[in-house]
């Protein structure tokens, strides 16, 4: 496996039936994902998504650790809205220098229950 796979593995949410991706195990839904990872004991499912795949796990989630870049980068699309439901854990800033040209922070949030 390659880097930071070493010991996951990932699940790739496609809609495409014929992918086959050369790391990991194919899923079509949310709901399969969550399958996958509880027949193979796992508690903690990561996000990796486009904007479509954050939309449909969001409702599922129970926290987010999310890294906002403090610019707009490419075409400009963005993560879903983060409602009023969660709120923030614990955040931390981290200005541009020599390996991140942008500005970032770290939040964590929780959902209010």
């Amino acid at each position: 496996m390659l880097g930071w796979f070493h010991n996951h593995t990932p699940l790739v949410l496609t809609h495409d039936m014929t992918f086959r991706p050369s790391i990991g195990q194919v899923v079509h839904s949310i709901q399969d994902a969550v399958q996958a990872a509880t027949a193979s004991s796992v508690r903690e499912i990561f996000v990796c998504g486009g904007s479509a795949a954050y939309t449909l796990a969001m409702p599922h989630a129970n926290r987010l650790l999310i890294t906002h870049v403090e610019t707009q980068i490419g075409s400009g699309v963005a993560f879903p809205i983060i409602a009023s439901d969660w709120q923030v854990i614990s955040e931390h800033f981290h200005p541009a220098d020599m390996e991140n040209i942008h500005a970032l922070r770290f939040v964590e949030y929780s959902r209010v229950v």
